[in-house]
């Protein structure tokens, strides 16, 4: 039974590992409206920003999707 425990836990690790790897890895969005560089941590203004990602763009205050695109108000 401890061995199945250990293999679950190390399993875990090595996954969560790979999460932020690929996340620091990934390139930087830019603002498709001024084409400013958007922050690599966000801060959810909006609820919809927290759910579903996204942010809003710290010069024109642009909100953009989770994949870069602008969202239409």
């Amino acid at each position: 039974m401890e061995i199945i425990t250990n293999s679950f836990f190390i399993g875990g690790l090595a996954g969560g590992l790979a999460v932020v790897i690929y996340g620091i890895l990934q390139p930087r969005k830019t603002c498709p409206k001024c084409n400013q560089l958007l922050p690599m941590m966000r801060k959810p203004k909006t609820a919809r920003e927290a759910v579903l990602g996204g942010w809003h763009c710290p010069k024109c205050n642009a909100k953009i999707d989770r994949k870069g695109a602008l969202i239409s108000s």
